[in-house]
């Protein structure tokens, strides 16, 4: 009698099943954050005030981020749907699934999110506000990185 258990028809193992990484897929993913970024410079650019020309790179930057990665994590739920080919239960229960793990993906996403709203944008916001005339780069740093510190009111230490 054969004392190795097998698998019944319907239960797939790992072994059992490959599903190719899609070429369509990670195509369409570079190609839309690419789009994506693209869009969200043309937004800068529209809404941007004219005083603010050829200045303000940093917090410029921050934004064509922050926008391309809220737009990113919105075209994601497509990818992640097309990912799993419309299988029910794709990781659960059934292991036949797209070849994009997606979860470290949705991971990063989040990540990034979080350090964006918790740090980034604060900081730039900070750095951009105390733009005025005459006054160093390194003070401005200095004095963001101050109200960074203490967001609730203004540092009375000044070692900048």
């Amino acid at each position: 009698m054969n004392a190795t258990p097998t698998a019944s028809p319907t239960e797939f193992t790992s072994s059992q099943v490959f599903i190719p990484l899609s070429p369509w897929l990670v195509a369409m993913a570079v190609v839309g954050c690419v789009l994506l970024t693209g869009i969200s410079f043309y937004i800068l650019i529209y809404y941007s005030h004219p005083d603010d020309r050829n200045q303000a790179y940093f917090p410029k930057v921050v934004v064509v981020l922050t926008l391309s990665l809220s737009e990113i994590a919105v075209v994601m739920l497509s990818l992640d749907v097309a990912n799993q080919a419309g299988v029910v239960g794709c990781g659960q229960s059934n292991n036949n699934c797209g070849g994009l793990n997606l979860a470290v993906a949705w991971q990063a996403i989040f990540g990034t999110a979080l350090v964006f709203v918790g740090g980034v944008i604060p900081f730039a916001i900070f750095f951009y506000e105390a733009n005025e005339d005459g006054r160093s780069v390194r003070s401005r740093l200095c004095e963001a990185l101050q109200y960074q510190a203490s967001p609730s009111r203004r540092p009375s230490w000044s070692s900048c």
